[in-house]
């Protein structure tokens, strides 16, 4: 989310469009963050860095991370973390409806994948029978996950659709075991049901490789056939999601909800390790809360329209964490033009009504610890 770009045209498209950038937009560098978010600030500081305290006073501290005196300020650093939370927040959503897709188009490939199981019709591989039904799919000349591996990969996944003598012929429940060879534990799972009737859709999965990458998610929506059969989501209802995750970047934990006019609301906390400006490497916590109100379907459409962030910040110091000198933000922020010259970009908004739905302090339970995610089972007990 903080990828920039040197294209002219990119340049043009950040300052003169009326509209938001998308997610995607940003995250690729299609459309300049330091247009969007800094007006311009970041490449003036590039090229005449402060040198005394008036430069630093005029072009340091204050803009840079958001100064929310005056609402023609831009919205800075303040802006591109709330963005960036609104992104974290937006995937674990998206992420819920994998295996539907993924159940899909297993009965649609043409070649690299073998059923174990089934006799029928491959359309009808995931329909419901009055019995539980066990099913084994290989699938071949998978693309690698990791980038450190190019050759293709194999994937087993067990799947067991539950039956209406289980769960009702009104529920579709399934559960998916994924591993790398039939022998193998597995290395993640999913399990999602859906009211055939309300469409709500609940989901939990987890993802382990190796022993330092992990996650679970759980995620709760709605779900309905669009006029061209596909299953979506239902955007006018409420979807909401939690997840934790930990690797080589830390750790990290999120709670988000988003209501039926499209506001999200997200608590996060993560832990990070960086190398400060002296090539000491540090050990920071980050405690986030935000309001945003977004527009999309999907995190390519996804644009982030108005928020209130708030952060606090430490440092882990001989094992305990002290408030980093930084300390936090607090900031309200809104895509326009304050000067009323078509130039338009993310700016301060120190009015918004947004900015009272922030909690005073960090004292929600959610922040107390940063829990590991929990492993994924290590055999097959629940099939």
């Amino acid at each position: 989310m903080v990828a920039t770009s040197g294209s002219t045209n990119s340049l043009i498209r950040a300052l003169s469009t009326t509209t938001p950038p998308t997610m995607g937009d940003l995250a690729s560098g299609d459309v300049s963050v330091d247009e969007a978010f800094f007006n311009g600030l970041v490449a003036e500081l590039t090229n005449n860095p402060p040198t005394g305290p008036e430069d630093e006073a005029c072009l340091g501290q204050n803009p840079f991370w958001g100064d929310l005196t005056s609402d023609t300020a831009v919205a800075g650093q303040a802006g591109c973390m709330m963005a960036q939370q609104v992104g974290q927040s937006f995937r674990p959503i998206l992420e819920g409806g994998t295996s539907l897709c993924y159940m899909k188009n297993m009965t649609q490939a043409t070649s690299g994948v073998t059923v174990t199981g089934f006799d029928g019709d491959i359309a009808d591989l995931f329909s419901q029978q009055s019995s539980d039904q066990l099913i084994q799919v290989h699938v071949s000349n998978m693309p690698s996950m990791n980038e450190e591996e190019e050759e293709p990969s194999e994937q087993y996944v067990n799947i067991q659709v539950l039956g209406s003598d289980t769960v009702g012929s009104n529920v579709y429940k399934a559960i998916l075991y994924f591993c790398n060879d039939t022998s193998s534990a597995a290395t993640g799972f999913e399990i999602f049901e859906v009211n055939k009737t309300t469409g709500s859709f609940t989901t939990q999965s987890a993802d382990q490789r190796g022993d330092a990458d992990s996650h679970v998610l759980n995620s709760s929506a709605f779900i309905k056939e669009d006029s061209d059969g596909n299953i979506v989501f239902d955007l006018t209802k409420a979807r909401s999601a939690t997840v934790t995750a930990k690797g080589n970047f830390g750790k990290f934990k999120g709670d988000i909800s988003i209501s039926a006019d499209n506001v999200i609301t997200a608590k996060t906390f993560d832990k990070n390790t960086f190398t400060d400006n002296e090539n000491n490497s540090q050990i920071n916590y980050r405690q986030a809360y935000s309001v945003s109100s977004i527009s999309g379907d999907s995190f390519a459409s996804l644009k982030f329209l108005e928020g209130a962030y708030k952060d606090l910040n430490f440092n882990e110091v001989d094992n305990e964490l002290v408030t980093a000198d930084f300390g936090g933000l607090n900031a309200a922020i809104e895509y326009s033009s304050p000067a009323e010259d078509d130039v338009y970009y993310y700016n301060a908004a120190p009015n918004s009504s947004l900015l009272d739905l922030l909690p005073g302090d960090f004292s929600d339970t959610f922040y107390d610890d940063l829990e590991d995610p929990v492993s994924c089972p290590r055999s097959f007990d629940l099939l």
